[in-house]
This record gives C-alpha cells, sequence and structure tokens, in this order.
C-alpha cells in the first residue's frame, strides 16, 4: 500500500488487540464490514445467526457513542475524527442558522453519536488490517 494509506496487517499484528477486537476483525474479514445503506446478502446472514450480544459488539461501539471523535482520535482515525469533526460543526451551525427546535436538535445529535457508534469498528478494522484511513465518512 502507499504511504496515503498506511500498510496492512497481518494476523500477528493483531495480537495486540483484545479478544472483542480481534472477534469483531475475524467477523469482518470472513463477511465483510457493514456498508452505510445496503449490506450483502452473505454480511446479513451470518450477523442473524449471531447470538444477540456478539451482534451489538460487532455492529456497535458504545464507546465511540459516548466520546465520538475522541474515541476516533484514541484509536488513532485521526482523518475520521477531523471529518466528523467538520460534519458535526456543519449541522451545528444550520442548527443555529435556522434556529431548530430542542427536539431537533436532541435527535440529530443522537443520530450523529449512534452514527459513529455504528461505524466506529469498520473504522479500525479498515486502519488495523486494511492498512486504510481516508477522509471519507
Amino acid at each position: 500500500m502507499n504511504d496515503m494509506h498506511g500498510t496492512a496487517a497481518t494476523p500477528g499484528d493483531l495480537q495486540d488487540l483484545k479478544p472483542k477486537w480481534q472477534n469483531r476483525f475475524a467477523f469482518y474479514a470472513q463477511h465483510g464490514t457493514p456498508q452505510w445503506w445496503k449490506n450483502s446478502p452473505g454480511y446479513v446472514a451470518a450477523l442473524k445467526a449471531l447470538p444477540a450480544r456478539t451482534r451489538r459488539l460487532v455492529t456497535m461501539n458504545w464507546f465511540a457513542c459516548f466520546f465520538g471523535v475522541l474515541y476516533l482520535l484514541g484509536l488513532g482515525l485521526w482523518k475520521k475524527a477531523i471529518s466528523w469533526m467538520v460534519v458535526g460543526l456543519v449541522i451545528g451551525v444550520v442548527s443555529f442558522v435556522l434556529d431548530f427546535p430542542s427536539a431537533i436538535d436532541s435527535g440529530v445529535t443522537i443520530g450523529f453519536a449512534l452514527a459513529i457508534a455504528q461505524r466506529a469498528n469498520v473504522y479500525h478494522f479498515d486502519n488495523r488490517v486494511r492498512g486504510l484511513q481516508g477522509w471519507a465518512i
């Protein structure tokens, strides 16, 4: 890979990861990663076959939900963190200028946090295993 993306990891490089990350990464390596809009039928079937707790572990990252871009920075995903900060800033400015009601502000904030929570595992997989870290969210 080139310098823009880094280098892909070998299985031995992932031994420093906690078992939950190794399980997530093994699932993604075998079935692919979740997409924004539509997942492959194989991914969906494999996900449905998992126990509920494991399914949540693979699809959501609650630390990312509560700590957002700080958590991404902690994982070394600085490009993703900056991208999400820019998106959050744009959303905040639009909300301020259009004077959204507080219920809409709260809903957008929760949706923003959940979006980061759903993508953090994939970002970490792409960075550690595939050696990719781009600006796109």
